[in-house]
């Protein structure tokens, strides 16, 4: 997944990288939530952890088909 991708499934999700921050459980205060920005920046890697979360999130929001039609997209 590059971050064109992340950026793909964090809108399918209906998230800022706010939201998707506290969706992570990582540092979500307003001003600190840099990993989400770097992710989505492409400055840090998208570890498969990353991804395995991401799909965790659309499968509970009824969007796996979308999220595998994005990942296709490579």
């Amino acid at each position: 997944m590059d971050n064109n991708q992340f950026i793909q499934v964090r809108d399918l999700l209906g998230l800022t990288n706010h939201g998707l921050g506290v969706e992570l459980r990582y540092t979500h205060t307003r001003y600190q939530c840099k990993q989400v920005d770097n992710l989505a920046s492409g400055t840090s890697k998208i570890t498969y952890v990353v991804v395995l979360a991401l799909e965790c999130l659309c499968r509970r929001k009824g969007k796996l088909k979308e999220f595998k039609a994005i990942l296709e997209k490579e």
